[in-house]
């Protein structure tokens, strides 16, 4: 089977957190496999602008803008 196969995108795409009880498959959405390594640099400097103030449960948790 090639790398774009079904089964190896659903290997790789499919996110299953048990301790959350929550599962998500993205493998069958329409982007090319170089596309989470094109846009780590943006999510990476996005994410280092925001901000956290935990709350007593998580979701209680506040994001912000850094300013």
């Amino acid at each position: 089977m090639g790398s774009s196969s079904p089964w190896h995108r659903f290997q790789n795409y499919f996110l299953r957190y048990d301790d959350l009880d929550f599962s998500i498959d993205i493998s069958r959405m329409k982007f090319s496999d170089e596309f989470f390594d094109k846009m780590q640099p943006r999510v990476w400097q996005i994410v280092s602008h925001v901000r956290v103030a935990a709350g007593d449960e998580p979701a209680d948790d506040k994001f912000s803008l850094a300013k």
